[in-house]
């Protein structure tokens, strides 16, 4: 699985931008650290948190699940 791609397809079906999730989760949150160049950075490195990715999920209406295979 790969996180770019699973979040940008999420995030393009819904018509918004990444950076515009992105703000709208550090309103939340009251963190300005959460923005989109930071979060870009993490996923091209491969090192985005669950707690991250948890959060735009949770913007966009979606939540992780661990699914034994």
């Amino acid at each position: 699985m790969n996180v770019r791609n699973e979040l940008k397809s999420i995030i393009s079906k819904q018509g918004k931008t990444f950076k515009k999730v992105c703000e709208a989760v550090a309103d939340k949150t009251n963190n300005p650290k959460f923005n989109s160049n930071n979060l870009s950075t993490k996923i091209s490195r491969k090192t985005i948190s669950i707690k991250d990715a948890e959060l735009i999920l949770n913007e966009l209406g979606y939540k992780i699940a661990f699914v034994k295979a």
